[in-house]
């Protein structure tokens, strides 16, 4: 089987004109595309050589979220139009000077400046040898005062300069390049082939912004960023609104980002709207951009930096300001959208309730645990939004990633709330720059600058529930839904009509108190019942203060909830995949792509010791994080006894070092309206043949290359409908077999084999700690040091599954973690680096 992806043809990324005096590109073609008679051979200034396996060796020793994620190496050169390049005299008298600058095996080239100034008329080009992708022009509308100045990613190990300077403005043009990128982390995925070392490309678990996932999240998306960092870095920001709604451009990223004593923001690239247009593309323009800003405020405390933008971003852009909350409360949900690994714009979800805590010192919301996607290196910085759309904290960092277990799913993110009043004064806070009028409101909304206005126009501004694509067992739902008034006047009433299935069914009044102009209220909708089946329930906004809306393009949302009607049964649930008939009467399989999916197959049984399993051939699959999911019956929790365990016995190995699969089990308790992940395992993890081996044909596993996996399902009990769920995730790797599921009550769970579903991670540790148990909750959890002291009078935690613990202030040394689960007591020992 051939495990190569024809390469993807390049387009040329021209920046678009723009007329606003600002750090950004002005488009244009370069001179020399069209010049007749000037010198073929442009002077060629080659860059050392940069061990990139050393860089390589060094990102694993540092891997992690609280740093910007490195993808080029800084060579410090002294460039300039005195010392480098040819100049030559065209007919009119300008003159144009060129130089081509080489780094051998760079995928890509950045520059910085630490001068750069152009004259009237000046232009500056950067573009790549065969004229694919060009950067440019950039005039004297791109000039700072302190002359420091960058350019955004070129792709390929070459790019060209080109400055055309006018007669009348000979020698006043000014380029000093100080630094020279060597990007050695594919970022631009049109030139990665499917066996390539795709560094740059994020996790399959991650989500593009513009999959239905991301429907509701359409205007905050906009005002998301990638930002280039000291050159040679990336994390991720957004736009801020401010109290007044000035348009000043605010833009809140992570202070860790900032962290480098190298990085001046000044030179730093803010990258707008670089998603796919597509739920299944990995590219996006690359012409949106502004390069430089100032510092406003940042506070290591809660790890927020508050910069302003060189220059606000113009309507082209369609950027918008991201509302906030600051009343520093729990959230039932929450969600992020990032550039996870320098990708495209992604969006990940938490359909679980926010934990205050601290990570390394840091206050912090702890997001935990992700239901949809994850967050990378790169992420950092990115917004998390509560579910009225509102910015409440800013990446920190996290064990998350896609394929890691349930325990390891969450991060932490810098409170909003705290960063809000923080330190003594306007240079360690956000209020004197978000509130100059101290009107000190707990939330503000999002605004969009390029909204066109009107007098009277009031909006269906969200549906808050039931969340679109709900598939739920409960036949009544209660629909609440956002009403915002969008115009100048003030709104006293409104009547808004309710569908079921296109019929109207119900209507909703709003009679005050009256709506100032960007105000909005919370409204419910009395209990509606759902037919079995889809249902399309339409929220229709029929008049504002007794007459019709002037802007009837958003008076409507919609949203599909689906009702089934399961007939769940008792266990103990068995599947052996003897039988000939696949799925299983009861199972289902979701193939999404219609492509390869979940098969029987005779090939291998479990440990030898049956004839067939269930299998996806993942070697033939050609579908790059495609999911396709098998689906067990509906099972009955309602009077089970712990402890409740899921078992299955699972073969795989990778195809190679960087194309390897997933395995992940998820559980739903409404009916697949949300999902929890139970367990995930991918790479080394997931293989059963020796770890880190590769096997380049297909794989068929012998009697010795099974593995029986053990999950705990204790937090279910007393719930009438529970779905499980195993989902093969493709990477490009190998064939997945699982046998001998069985879901089960085990009547005791022996000591030996309760301590061996408890987990220390990591362990060795120095910051945090996760202990994590399969077998049941802790009741009671002491910890003590070698001498036998307990140094923690009490754990947070205790009722669940899951603690999470600061040791950094604890001295280096052996630990006991003594803890009581299901009535028995053990002792794990934990090392304190």
């Amino acid at each position: 089987m051939n495990k190569t992806i024809t390469r993807i043809a390049l387009f040329a990324l021209i920046a678009s004109t723009v007329s606003v005096k600002a750090q950004i590109s002005q488009g244009g073609i370069p001179v020399s595309f069209n010049a007749r008679k000037l010198v073929q051979e442009i002077p060629v200034r080659v860059m050392p050589r940069v061990d990139i396996e050393f860089l390589k060796q060094e990102d694993e020793l540092n891997k992690g979220k609280m740093k910007p994620y490195r993808f080029g190496a800084n060579i410090d050169v002294d460039i300039n139009l005195q010392n480098a390049g040819l100049w030559e005299t065209l007919p009119n008298g300008d003159r144009i000077w060129r130089l081509a600058i080489r780094s051998e095996g760079a995928l890509s080239l950045n520059f910085l400046y630490n001068k750069f100034f152009m004259p009237t008329g000046g232009k500056f080009f950067i573009y790549s040898e065969d004229h694919q992708f060009v950067l440019g022009a950039f005039t004297s509308e791109n000039n700072r005062e302190d002359q420091l100045f960058a350019t955004d990613l070129l792709p390929g190990n070459v790019a060209v300069l080109e400055y055309i300077e006018p007669k009348s403005e000979k020698g006043n043009g000014v380029i000093s390049i100080n630094q020279v990128v060597h990007g050695y982390r594919d970022v631009f995925s049109y030139l990665k082939e499917k066996n390539a070392n795709n560094q740059a490309a994020s996790g399959a678990c991650n989500v593009n912004i513009n999959c239905p996932q991301g429907d509701d999240w359409q205007t905050e998306k906009r005002a998301v960023c990638i930002l280039v960092v000291g050159g040679s870095g990336f994390c991720t920001g957004s736009m801020i609104n401010d109290v007044p709604q000035s348009g000043t451009p605010y833009f809140l990223t992570a202070n860790h980002c900032t962290s480098d004593g190298s990085d001046n923001v000044a030179q730093w690239i803010f990258r707008f709207n670089y998603e796919s247009s597509t739920c299944s593309g990995t590219t996006g323009p690359t012409s949106q951009s502004i390069t430089g800003s100032v510092y406003r405020a940042h506070n290591a405390g809660s790890d927020f930096a508050l910069l302003e933008l060189s220059s606000a971003p113009p309507a082209s852009y369609n950027a918008v300001y991201a509302g906030w909350s600051r009343e520093g409360v729990v959230v039932d949900s929450s969600f992020c959208i990032h550039h996870p690994s320098g990708d495209i714009k992604k969006i990940s979800k938490a359909q679980n309730q926010t934990v205050s805590g601290t990570y390394s010192n840091i206050e912090c919301w702890r997001v935990g645990q992700w239901t949809l996607g994850v967050t990378e290196p790169g992420s950092s910085g990115s917004p998390l939004f509560d579910p009225n759309h509102r910015i409440i904290g800013q990446l920190y960092g996290g064990p998350s990633a896609c394929g890691n277990s349930a325990s390891q799913l969450n991060d932490y993110y810098g409170k909003f709330s705290v960063s809000w009043d923080a330190g003594s004064s306007s240079a360690t806070r956000l209020k004197e720059w978000l509130d100059p009028q101290n009107l000190a409101p707990l939330t503000v909304d999002t605004y969009d600058p390029n909204a066109i206005a009107y007098t009277l126009d009031g909006s269906i501004q969200s549906v808050n529930a039931p969340g679109n694509g709900l598939v739920t067992c409960t036949e009544t739902i209660n629909p609440v839904f956002t009403f915002k008034n969008n115009g100048s006047d003030a709104v006293n009433s409104a009547l808004i009509q309710i569908t079921l299935n296109g019929v109207p069914v119900d209507t909703v009044t709003y009679s005050g108190p009256s709506l100032a102009s960007g105000a909005s209220t919370t409204l419910n909708v009395p209990a509606l019942n759902l037919n079995a089946g889809s249902n399309a329930i339409g929220f229709n906004l029929l008049a504002v203060n007794g007459v019709s809306d002037e802007n009837s393009n958003n008076n409507s949302r919609n949203v599909t909830v689906t009702l089934l009607v399961p007939s769940p049964v008792a266990l103990p649930i068995a599947e052996g995949f003897q039988a000939g008939t696949f799925p299983s009467a009861g199972y289902s399989i979701d193939n999404d792509d219609a492509d390869i999916t979940w098969e029987r197959t005779t090939l291998a049984g479990g440990f030898g010791n049956s004839s067939s399993s269930a299998k996806i051939a993942f070697f033939d699959y050609q579908s790059d994080g495609a999911k396709d999911n098998l689906n067990l019956p509906y099972a009955d929790f309602t009077n089970l006894q712990s402890p409740v365990v899921l078992t299955f016995d699972v073969a795989y190995a990778r195809y190679s070092n960087t194309n390897f699969d997933s395995l992940n089990v998820l559980v739903s308790a409404d009916c697949g309206g949300s999902w929890t992940y139970v367990y995930q395992k991918g790479n080394t993890q997931l293989a059963t043949n020796g770890g880190s081996n590769v096997t380049n044909s297909n794989f068929v596993p012998s009697a010795s290359q099974w593995r029986t996996e053990t999950i705990n399902l204790d937090s279910y009990i007393g719930s009438s409908s529970v779905l499980i769920r195993f989902q093969g995730v493709n990477g490009y790797g190998n064939d997945l077999y699982l046998d001998n599921i069985n879901l089960r009550t085990d009547s005791a769970i022996g000591l030996e084999d309760l301590s061996k579903r408890i987990d220390l991670y990591p362990n060795p540790g120095s910051t945090i700690v996760e202990v994590h148990s399969t077998g049941g909750i802790f009741s009671n959890v002491q910890i003590r040091n070698i001498v036998g002291e307990k140094i923690i009078n009490s754990v947070t935690g205790i009722g669940t599954n899951a603690i999470s613990l600061d040791c950094s202030n604890w001295s280096k040394g052996f630990y006991f973690f003594e803890m009581e689960i299901n009535g028995q007591r053990l002792v794990k020992k934990f090392v304190k680096e």
